[in-house]
């Protein structure tokens, strides 16, 4: 998957100007207003300035200027509004709420698939601009992001208790149920009845045509009645990465760009670190990752967030010497103050604590406000 990652990353940098003269692309919002303001300036009809420019973000009354860490905050704080129940757009699954598919019921707002193409878009740039996504999307739409087709098994992953539902029937005597080939739209669109096949409605499901159903209920949960959701989204993410570029993905491969190794591979972390007026022999570097190995997942999650702006880590590292996964500066600040970050350079500035109990209560102490989503 690493192969497939690096080859993907350095077809991305032959496609784009990152690195030469081009100017970046200024975007200006205020903090309480970030994704009205970002649809605002970002036009999804033509996006080639935004594919190929670097990104400078400026947050209104604050003088500070992006090294990075400011446009990595604005993807942060972009993200959480994509996922955010009041918006509309994404809702958990049944069958794993830490994973989030297309809400039928984005429909209720007027420009609903104009927004859908500015979030793939979005998404797309962040993968460029290797910022991960703090959610994940479910296995089936990741496979449709890819234009890969679904099946039966995917329901599963999305919901376990309507595919026991499914699975009964194909076990029992479908004419107790009573069904015919129709279903209902979301409650929240009316609840009206949908055929899933021409006058479906008054056509009885029995034990002869009970797997033509199946099959046309899971199309319908997993691609039709989020078909025009699908489609809006896949065509403002290959407007950024065109189809080439993730040909030979599979979901898993696409869900792993997107996120990142979600299980942290403490060994790859090491080994893709970074020293300043520290070795790797200083006593505050070996107590340091003696207490990364000691911490929950959640709590290394959350010193990578905390450091990087990112809860997990990349399934490629750069060899580039000024794009290091992860650094570690030692600090010449009192050894009462805390561990500082700078997430633009993914580098932890470590005071050179006394003792690893020390550094162990200042560690928990900096990420105590960090909360990497999914790692509970």
């Amino acid at each position: 998957m690493e192969a497939k990652h690096r080859e993907f990353f350095e077809k991305v940098t032959l496609g784009t100007t990152y690195g030469s003269s081009r100017e970046a692309l200024r975007i200006r919002v205020n903090r309480s207003n970030v994704f009205e303001d970002s649809y605002e300036q970002i036009r999804t009809d033509d996006t080639s300035s935004f594919k190929q420019s670097p990104l400078n973000i400026a947050f209104e009354g604050e003088p500070a200027s992006d090294l990075g860490g400011l446009t990595r905050e604005w993807y942060t704080l972009l993200f959480e509004k994509i996922f955010d129940a009041d918006y509309g757009l994404f809702k958990p699954c049944p069958g794993d709420p830490l994973r989030y598919q297309p809400n039928p019921a984005s429909r209720l707002q007027p420009e609903h698939l104009h927004v859908f193409k500015f979030v793939g878009a979005i998404i797309g740039k962040a993968i460029c601009d290797k910022h991960k996504l703090h959610v994940m999307f479910t296995l089936p739409f990741y496979k449709q992001i890819l234009r890969h087709g679904v099946d039966q098994d995917d329901i599963k992953e999305v919901d376990p208790e309507f595919w026991q539902h499914l699975s009964w029937m194909l076990e029992h005597d479908a004419r107790d149920l009573h069904l015919t080939f129709s279903t209902h739209s979301d409650q929240s669109l009316g609840g009206e009845v949908v055929d899933l096949k021409k006058d479906g409605r008054n056509i009885a499901v029995d034990n002869r045509n009970k797997r033509s159903y199946v099959k046309l209920m899971v199309q319908y949960k997993l691609e039709e009645e989020i078909r025009e959701q699908i489609d809006a989204f896949r065509d403002g993410f290959e407007s950024i990465i065109p189809h080439d570029l993730t040909r030979n993905f599979d979901a898993q491969d696409l869900q792993q760009l997107m996120f990142g190794n979600r299980c942290i591979d403490i060994n790859y972390w090491e080994s893709h670190t970074v020293y300043k007026d520290y070795t790797l022999y200083s006593s505050q570097i070996r107590w340091f990752w003696k207490a990364i190995k000691s911490f929950t997942d959640k709590e290394r999650a959350n010193v990578l967030r905390f450091a990087t702006g990112s809860a997990t880590l990349p399934s490629y590292c750069s060899n580039n010497e000024h794009e290091p996964l992860f650094s570690i500066y030692k600090s010449y600040a009192d050894i009462t103050h805390l561990p500082i970050a700078h997430t633009c350079y993914n580098q932890l500035q470590l005071p050179e604590y006394s003792s690893y109990e020390i550094l162990v209560t200042k560690l928990r102490q900096a990420i105590a406000d960090c909360d990497a989503f999914g790692f509970d």
